[in-house]
């Protein structure tokens, strides 16, 4: 069965002309596999009734053998809705040579009745039908043609584009159709788009688009994935509770961007922020159109690195506070405590203590650290001087400040000038720590690396309170988890040398030295801190130029959005005078029209007031009636006196509105009476007892 169906789809193929074997296999499935109805209904019947001019087939091709050889389908047939898996090209068939290789004839086959055995005779002017799309895909400077049948998908159109532009299907953005845009779904049909026949589109590839696009593309009307609103679900679950925010984002807004902006509402720092389902490979700098993210709604829970540690801070504090009350218990009180046996058993008796002070020199009477001190600066300065007092000045010099202070100084200035810290605690109860200050402090390869690398900062636990005050400013600067380990050391293995070093966000302890340690393995260690800080620094140096850089964009953003929101009021502002300008020009027009018409309006009625009386008919004396035929077609009658003034014949067309100054008078035969003296009867202008005036405009 799937050798006949591999027969039918290379037949088709052969008598319809479609290349795509997604296409095809579409069509032999509407049509049940049956070929011929399959033909019928990719090509209609007006179409096959056309017999083209000439067919060109080759001539070492018999024409009722074409078909004798099976079309070669190579590998698995793909699914022609898929939007994202494109189907494999179309293979060439065996008995087809290179064009440059055939040698042509050309026939005239028959058309009206098909033939299944004549696999190539259908003309390609069947693919203008109005059964197919024509879209042309502007690329860059490339322009591509496709053809495609109606029911076809939006899925196949990419596919076809995929096999010339290899861009895949979820990387194309293509503009110049808003329906063809605004599709969610890549299995919709073409033909429910309602799209013209023939169309121009536009294609983007939205993997270069952020590097070659910096500013606002120029088609800003049409949408793309950067303007998209994405929905991201995000939960923020805390020890004991849990809240959902509803964050809305532009498809343009990074990675960095998101846990910037959820910091604002979570007082959670985006490096200690926790983030689970984030699609896979996921970075800072990625957009969310993207990231691959769920449609319409993403779902994201947040936790925190200082929730995860909560759990153990209470225990932690508990157990640096019982450390510090053992310490400051003499040596026969009860340790009963599992949490602090090793501890306990590690201190020495008084008869320890009375040996190892008669062991020490006797320029060694004065703790490095006084007893009881309540000023940690002032500890470690004093630590300094009688550091030297005890063992002259070819050693480190010693920070002169807080372990805070030194940290600071140290691991916590910018990567460029950032340096190793070296904790020396020391310890007069060890029979050790004389030794270690002058063979191995007081060596000369160790003094170098300490003062080239290293901040070193010392202190005495010589006295419970000093240990206590030590530890509580360790558990303070580094957290709990540094303090308990440097509790647990027992005073055998002291004095020790703490090294620490930044790693990342978070300055740890990288390597704690006991007392006990030769000058190589002291050496050795030094360097190695050396090299992983080294290591290090120059990953911090790369991450802070880039945090650099993209704070100078933010800042350069930021002043070109000030720049041009000045320049938006400016011209909010320049717009409201204008306004408030023509609104004023407005009102004095209309003033000055009004005070016009008012004057207009008196001097009417003070010449209305002046005109004699209109005569009776019959009244014996000499009557004109004047007829005035106005410049809108109407007319106007009046009597007059024979021996009235002429300036009662124009002041009364003044009261009907048709002031001389505006208009003029004729008179037959053709004469303008406005000129005349104004003083002069009607009978001296010798108007006849019914005349006709044409009032004209000036």
């Amino acid at each position: 069965m799937a050798q006949n169906r591999e027969m039918i789809l290379a037949n088709f193929q052969a008598c319809t002309g479609l290349d795509d074997v997604g296409e095809a296999i579409f069509h032999l499935e509407e049509a049940q596999w049956d070929l011929l109805a399959a033909v019928n209904r990719v090509i209609p019947q007006e179409a096959q009734e056309i017999v083209p001019d000439a067919v060109a087939v080759p001539n070492h091709i018999p024409v009722n053998n074409l078909m004798e050889e099976p079309m070669d389908v190579a590998g698995p047939i793909n699914n022609p809705f898929d939007p994202y898996v494109p189907p494999s090209p179309p293979q060439a068939s065996p008995f087809i040579e290179p064009e440059s290789a055939r040698d042509f004839s050309v026939i005239r086959p028959p058309m009206r009745n098909l033939d299944l055995d004549m696999p190539d005779i259908m003309p390609s002017t069947s693919r203008g039908s109005a059964n197919y799309y024509t879209i042309k895909v502007q690329s860059g400077i490339i322009e591509s043609s496709y053809e495609t049948s109606e029911s076809s998908t939006v899925a196949h159109l990419k596919n076809l584009i995929y096999q010339r532009t290899n861009i895949p299907p979820k990387n194309q953005w293509l503009t110049g159709c808003r329906e063809l845009q605004q599709v969610d779904d890549d299995n919709i049909l073409l033909k429910s788009l309602g799209i013209p026949k023939e169309l121009k589109l536009r294609l983007e590839d939205s993997r270069s688009y952020r590097a070659r696009h910096t500013a606002t593309s120029d088609e800003s009307d049409t949408p793309n994935p950067m303007s998209r609103t994405y929905i991201l679900n995000v939960t923020h679950e805390k020890k004991n509770s849990k809240k959902t925010y509803c964050l809305p984002f532009p498809g343009s807004h990074t990675v960095l961007q998101v846990k910037n902006d959820v910091y604002t509402f979570t007082d959670i720092p985006a490096r200690h922020q926790i983030w689970s389902g984030w699609p896979h490979d996921t970075t800072d700098t990625i957009m969310l159109c993207e990231a691959n993210l769920n449609l319409p709604e993403h779902t994201l829970t947040l936790t925190s690195t200082y929730d995860s540690a909560a759990s153990n801070s209470a225990s932690r504090a508990k157990v640096s506070k019982l450390g510090a009350d053992q310490l400051n218990k003499n040596d026969e009180s009860d340790a009963s405590s599992e949490e602090f046996e090793d501890a306990t058993e590690s201190l020495p008796d008084d008869e320890d203590q009375e040996i190892f002070i008669d062991e020490m020199p006797s320029n060694k009477l004065r703790p490095l650290v006084p007893p009881d001190a309540t000023d940690e600066m002032a500890g470690a300065i004093n630590f300094g001087e009688e550091f030297t007092n005890r063992y002259g000045t070819a050693y480190p010099a010693f920070y002169p400040g807080s372990l805070d202070d030194a940290i600071k100084d140290s691991c916590l200035k910018p990567a460029r000038d950032r340096k190793l810290l070296a904790m020396y605690i020391h310890n007069d109860k060890s029979v050790l720590a004389n030794v270690f200050c002058t063979q191995l402090l007081g060596a000369e390869s160790v003094r170098g690396v300490l003062s080239d690398s290293f901040v070193v900062w010392g202190w005495d636990i010589t006295h419970p309170s000093n240990k206590t005050m030590f530890l509580n400013s360790v558990n303070r600067c580094l957290g709990n988890l540094a303090g308990q380990n440097i509790f647990c050391i027992s005073e055998d293995k002291y004095p020790i040398l703490v090294i620490l070093m930044r790693n990342r966000l978070n300055t740890e302890i990288f390597r704690i030295v006991h007392g006990n340690t030769g000058v190589s393995e002291l050496l050795t260690c030094l360097l190695e801190a050396s090299d992983v800080f080294s290591h290090q620094q120059s990953i911090d140096l790369k991450d802070e130029e880039e945090r650099a850089a993209r704070e100078m964009i933010k800042v350069e953003q930021d002043r070109a959005y000030q720049a041009s929101l000045a320049m938006d009021r400016a011209k909010e502002e320049s717009k409201k005078q204008q306004e408030l300008y023509e609104e004023q020009e407005r009102e004095r027009s209309q003033r000055e029209r009004e005070e016009q018409e008012n004057m207009q309006e008196a001097v009417r009625q003070q010449l209305e007031n002046q005109l004699p009386p209109e005569p009776e008919q019959g009244s014996g004396d000499t009557i004109i009636k004047i007829r005035y035929k106005l410049p809108d077609g109407g007319t106007i009658d009046r009597r007059f006196l024979a021996k009235e003034k002429l300036k009662y014949l124009l002041d009364f067309l003044t009261v009907k509105g048709y002031p001389s100054e505006n208009y003029k008078v004729i008179a037959y035969p053709k004469r303008d009476l406005s000129p005349f003296d104004h003083q002069m009867s009607l009978a001296e202008l010798k108007l006849s007892p019914q005349e006709t005036l044409w009032v004209e405009e000036r």
